[in-house]
């Protein structure tokens, strides 16, 4: 649980001289290789327990690998990871793209989808790393055709990508191509040239439109002023990719990735999830703004029968649950509507709510006129407590916290 998060420029300062720490200690490529680029998601930084042992995968978002090359030259493909998501939701990678070749890389082009290149220089065929990735299948063969699509069928890229970092201001220009009216299934990005020891980042969102589930293999391709050649010595592409899986859609979890000029608006309401069988209760979350760059939205609800202990309050029900921009206080405050179905609350129904911060501690409210929401949100308040026809309380709270809501 977070409970402070670094600023931009210092945590892409410390990512950028991991990266070129980690290239400068990779074996030696062959001498025909003069190309060394890091293209893939962010290292894991040191010690950090958020990240995998060398045979775990996926990273989580937003770390993976660069890649490289192996002794005898062959380019290693990098990895990268995609946020949390669950059906019909959308999930972004984080991209590093960084030169340390002693020279200039020039017109860099990144290219996904059906942009990407069915067929490549034969040397340029990515090692596929093992660990951490023993099971996952090579996306080109020996001789350079593609056998694995870069975007699998049913997901497609959203028409926007982020420049996350880019403190050298390199020219960057996107594209997006679609082959049917189901969305965008190609990516195309003009970089122009990378100078000796920089480096950018770009976040790319993509959206499950099948609302499939399951785990593929999408991959990227980076390429250089050369492209994709049939002939050459000297890698002239190269290649990150990642395990996606796109997990169900539950009362307990719903994942996705809001777009930056996009408010949060999410919940579970359509998943049966008001029978008792199921919990007997809803949650739904909206927030006023939308965030920089686009955030990562969880919501759901869960049994989580201890939490009220030591609070002097006896909660009823389930434990509503929210996560937004990574825990962050959120200007105007989220909003909160929880539905309780009829059996599972008390007689005389609800009196209140306390909610449990994801920094410690917990605040609470009773559904009186003292506690009800004013202008601004400082700390956690109710707009309005109404029951229906069926006897169902529903809840409409706010906060500029995130974390566990119960009632009581």
């Amino acid at each position: 649980m977070p409970r402070s998060r670094p600023s931009v420029a210092s945590t892409f300062a410390f990512v950028l001289a991991l990266v070129f720490s980690l290239l400068a200690a990779a074996p030696a490529a062959q001498a025909s290789n003069t190309r060394t680029v890091y293209f893939g998601s962010a290292p894991c930084p040191s010690g950090s327990a958020t990240c995998p042992s060398s045979t775990g995968w996926p990273y989580p978002y937003p770390y993976g690998t660069g890649g490289g090359y192996t002794g005898s030259g062959q380019p290693i493909a990098g990895q990268n990871s995609f946020s949390p998501v669950t059906t019909g939701g959308s999930t972004a990678t984080d991209i590093v793209i960084s030169n340390a070749s002693p020279s200039t890389l020039t017109q860099i082009q990144l290219n996904g989808g059906t942009a990407a290149p069915p067929t490549i220089n034969a040397t340029s065929v990515p090692f596929m790393p093992s660990p951490p990735t023993p099971a996952d299948p090579a996306f080109f063969d020996a001789n350079g055709n593609a056998i694995l699509k870069s975007l699998p069928t049913g997901l497609y890229y959203q028409p926007v990508v982020y420049v996350v970092s880019n403190p050298s201001a390199i020219p960057v220009n996107c594209s997006f191509t679609a082959s049917s009216s189901a969305g965008n299934d190609g990516l195309h990005c003009s970089i122009g040239n990378l100078a000796a020891q920089q480096s950018l980042t770009l976040r790319i969102i993509v959206t499950d439109v099948s609302a499939g589930q399951g785990t593929t293999e999408p991959w990227f391709e980076l390429g250089l002023k050369e492209g994709a050649s049939g002939t050459g010595s000297n890698s002239d592409t190269f290649f990150t990719y990642s395990e996606l899986t796109v997990a169900p859609a539950t009362c307990a979890v719903q994942s996705t990735f809001a777009l930056d000029n996009a408010k949060v608006d999410l919940g579970n309401e359509g998943l049966g999830c008001l029978g008792t069988a199921q919990g007997g209760q809803t949650t739904h979350i909206t927030t006023p703004v939308g965030f920089g760059n686009g955030t990562i939205a969880q919501v759901g609800n869960s049994d989580q029968p201890t939490l009220c202990n030591g609070t002097g309050f006896t909660c009823f029900g389930q434990a509503s649950y929210a996560s937004v921009d990574g825990g962050a206080n959120i200007t105007g405050g989220l909003q909160w509507t929880i539905e309780w179905a009829a059996a599972v609350v008390p007689s005389g129904g609800p009196k209140g709510a306390i909610h449990f911060l994801q920094t410690g501690g917990y605040e609470y409210v009773y559904f009186k006129p003292k506690y009800l929401c004013d202008t601004t949100i400082t700390k956690l308040c109710y707009v309005s407590l109404t029951k229906d026809s069926f006897g169902n309380y529903i809840a409409v709270l706010k906060s500029p916290q995130n974390y566990y809501i119960k009632g009581f």
